[in-house]
């Protein structure tokens, strides 16, 4: 197969993909995360307390509380529905590139 056959194919394989109502809904619901003050701002907080939390050391007070206060903002963020429809569909969009992965394989 030349290059251009291969790039056809490629390009045949990636318009299936971006036009699967799964893909759609996932690329959908990741733009509304993208474009959510209030979730881009609490992400904010977990990073930087993760952050604070790789500084701390381990078992002392400050890293007992830093890692109260990052469980219970990452507990908030993951039980938004919005990251919730996004963890489910990002699963379903795996399972179909696996599919497309071992159509590819054969």
């Amino acid at each position: 197969m030349n290059s251009k056959k291969i790039i056809e194919a490629v390009e045949t394989t990636k318009n299936y993909l971006l036009n699967e109502p799964v893909v759609k809904e996932y690329l959908s619901i990741k733009d509304k995360i993208q474009k959510n003050e209030d979730l881009n701002s609490l992400k904010r907080e977990i990073d930087s307390l993760k952050d604070a939390l790789n500084a701390a050391k381990k078992g002392s007070k400050e890293y007992l509380d830093l890692y109260k206060k990052y469980y219970d903002k990452k507990t908030v963020y993951d039980a938004h529905p919005l990251v919730q429809n996004y963890h489910y569909l990002e699963k379903e969009v795996q399972a179909l590139l696996l599919e497309v992965k071992d159509i590819l394989e054969k």
